[in-house]
């Protein structure tokens, strides 16, 4: 068997121009070391109105990419990935809790790193949203690269969810607000059991969801113990920030 082939391009993070790893996205540990069902942008916007019919390709390997150089994936898998993977399985009990019920709202004791979780949250974007995702992100792209390194650009929010039903990766999409006609400029990663959506300047889309955008007021080194109220939302369209479920979509495209 021939060596594989190594992939020369754009670090997502540092910027350089490197030979790149392939990073999984979210890492092995967070259940994402398992074959996927996984629907191409293309397909996304198939005809139809029941999105179980839709299209989809099998990953073997799990959810990823070659996006970040070795030095990348190295660095910050050893500051924030061990804490995140014990954010992750904390959230997979708290999933548990709500017994798949509907808009369940549920109040779970999470033990974590904030600015750790935080900070591997948005890694999340940084490998999905594209290379030039952090061009004009300076600030963020130093605060990622610094682990002790504080807040967020003042543009940027953060939330979070409980998903459970499928992956959602948008990318950075625009939408607008019906009956606002303010436009929203965002990008959602969900992959059970967590959901995680970015707004850029936007407000937030939906109240159900949880700002997490204080973690990153910690300091790398703090621990804490919070009570956080995380909600139960669905992911079945494409569309970031809908968290309409499959009988609210059918229901609706059968009366237009």
């Amino acid at each position: 068997m021939g060596r594989k082939r190594k992939v020369i391009g754009q670090c997502h993070l540092c910027g350089s121009e490197r030979p790149l790893t392939f990073e999984h996205t979210p890492g092995e540990e967070c259940y994402n070391n398992r074959r996927l069902r996984l629907t191409r942008g293309e397909d996304a916007f198939a005809d139809g109105d029941d999105l179980d019919q839709l299209r989809y390709i099998i990953v073997q390997r799990g959810l990823g990419a070659e996006t970040l150089c070795e030095d990348c994936n190295s660095r910050t898998g050893g500051w924030y990935g061990r804490e995140f993977t014990k954010w992750t399985r904390q959230g997979a009990r708290a999933l548990g809790c709500t017994r798949g019920q509907r808009d369940s709202l549920v109040v779970f004791p999470f033990r974590l790193h904030p600015l750790r979780v935080i900070k591997q949250a948005l890694l999340l974007f940084v490998s999905t949203c594209g290379p030039h995702f952090l061009t004009k992100r300076e600030e963020l792209r130093a605060t990622l690269l610094n682990r002790e390194a504080q807040g967020l650009p003042g543009d940027i929010r953060v939330y979070l969810y409980l998903a459970a039903d499928r992956v959602r990766v948008t990318g950075i999409m625009a939408s607008t607000a019906l009956g606002i006609g303010r436009g929203r400029v965002m990008a959602e990663f969900a992959f059970p059991p967590f959901g995680y959506l970015i707004t850029f300047d936007s407000e937030k889309p939906d109240p159900r969801l949880l700002d997490i955008s204080f973690f990153s007021h910690h300091g790398f080194w703090d621990e804490r113990e919070w009570s956080l109220p995380v909600a139960l939302l669905p992911v079945y369209t494409p569309f970031v920030a809908d968290y309409r479920d499959r009988e609210s979509v059918l229901r609706e495209a059968a009366l237009n």
